[in-house]
């Protein structure tokens, strides 16, 4: 008889976790492909100082090797022996 109530309480919990989800993913914003939203870095909330210091310190960083992690991850590796 325990194991009817478990298996019944596993069965609702799933079910609820479920819905929940249908329900959540609803609500999340996906734009379609041509129609993003714009903002400007202040109506976002950044601090454009701040913003522009962290654009620069990335392009300043730039991963020099291949885009294409394949050809990096081989060309990583051509001088292992082996």
């Amino acid at each position: 008889m325990k194991s009817f109530y478990r298996k019944k309480f596993y069965f609702i919990s799933i079910v609820f976790f479920l819905l929940g989800n249908i329900i959540y993913g609803q609500s999340v914003y996906y734009p379609d492909r041509d129609r993003w939203e714009h903002n400007s870095p202040a109506e976002a909330g950044f601090d454009k100082v701040k913003l522009q210091e962290a654009v620069d310190f990335a392009l300043d960083n730039e991963y020099s090797g291949d885009r294409d992690l394949r050809v990096a991850i081989l060309e990583s590796f051509g001088y292992e022996p082996y």
